[in-house]
């Protein structure tokens, strides 16, 4: 957590970090503080010293190059963190240039160069940059309770949901989590690489391993229709105990969205309704948005997603993808 220290972001904790830094595909550039910096980046209360800043870079690898040698990988940005006795010194551009470097893992000539999310304050920085909007997310959210009741259309009503639960999720232990199913998970990922032109197996893989010891925590959703067909899939986690569910990614027909969104809290096993929240951030799909909206989600945030080329980062995917995993990690 020293590296959101005195940020806007403070308020992460330790398992939020590990959910971003332990999944294999995020490599992070931090900032130490300059010696002439008048007060040597110590937090002020005799702790440990703290960073400058940070930035998160996620690589995504083009949906059939997974396994080559980085040059089929776009790169994402994150989490671009600067405490505020550090700002104006360069730190932020000094950071984004060394996540943009070549090399092994690194960001190549023909890389896209890509934000999931851009908050209003690192706009500014990445305008100047040369970067563009390219989209938009909206982050909403519900009780687990409210989410449970969602008032269904006929259309919708008609979705067949199955979940495919972690059980040290739903009740907050550490017991052992069921085996997924190899197809259904070959299933997801497929279905995740079509939606949005990335091999993302890694971070998925880590979203559905489940490891009681670790801090992936997942149930799964898969929407068919009466004639059987899988047409929507989503992941809904839990991040830390007594912490509210996310969920994402998610794909497929808009139809399907609010089932899955049902029927996911509802496989959340808990006592009562005690206000825990549920929360999903839209990929653009502006409808959708206001769908949920009119069953009770509101809105904390809306921000435009960034892209360098001016491209939509899901332009090589086939429209599919609803909600994105997490700010950084698109």
């Amino acid at each position: 957590a020293r590296l959101s220290a005195g940020t806007e972001m403070s308020s992460y904790g330790e398992a939020q970090w590990n959910f971003l830094l332990d999944g294999g595909d995020v490599t992070a550039f931090v900032a130490e503080p300059d010696d002439e910096s008048g007060d040597g980046g110590n937090d002020g209360g005799g702790g440990a010293r703290r960073l400058d800043g940070c930035l998160l870079r996620i690589q995504l690898p083009k949906a059939g190059t997974a396994g080559d040698d980085g040059g089929g990988a776009d790169c994402g940005f994150g989490m671009m963190l600067v405490r505020p006795g550090a700002r104006g010194r360069g730190v932020a551009r000094s950071l984004l240039d060394g996540a943009l470097s070549a090399g092994p893992g690194g960001c190549g000539a023909t890389a896209r160069k890509l934000l999931p999310v851009c908050t209003a304050a690192g706009q500014p920085v990445y305008k100047k940059l040369g970067f563009r909007a390219a989209g938009r997310v909206t982050a909403l959210s519900t009780t687990v309770g409210s989410a449970r009741n969602i008032p269904l259309e006929a259309e919708e009503a008609r979705m067949r949901v199955r979940t495919y639960g972690s059980t040290h999720l739903q009740k907050d232990t550490t017991g052992p989590a069921p085996p997924l199913d190899p197809a259904i998970r070959d299933l997801f990922l497929a279905m995740d690489a079509k939606a949005t032109g990335y091999d993302r197996t890694e971070r998925l893989s880590f979203l559905l391993k489940n490891d009681p010891a670790g801090t992936a925590r997942s149930i799964l959703a898969t929407a068919t229709t009466t004639g059987g067909d899988v047409v929507a899939a989503a992941i809904l986690r839990r991040e830390q105990p007594g912490g509210p569910f996310v969920i994402g990614p998610m794909m497929g027909t808009t139809e399907a969205a609010l089932p899955l969104v049902r029927a996911l809290a509802a496989s959340v096993m808990a006592e009562r309704d005690d206000g825990t929240r549920i929360s999903i951030l839209l990929s653009d799909h502006l409808d959708l948005v206001e769908r949920f909206r009119s069953v009770n989600f509101e809105s904390s945030f809306d921000f435009p997603a960034m892209t360098l080329d001016g491209r939509p980062i899901y332009d090589q995917g086939d429209g599919s993808y609803l909600s994105i995993i997490h700010p950084t990690l698109g």
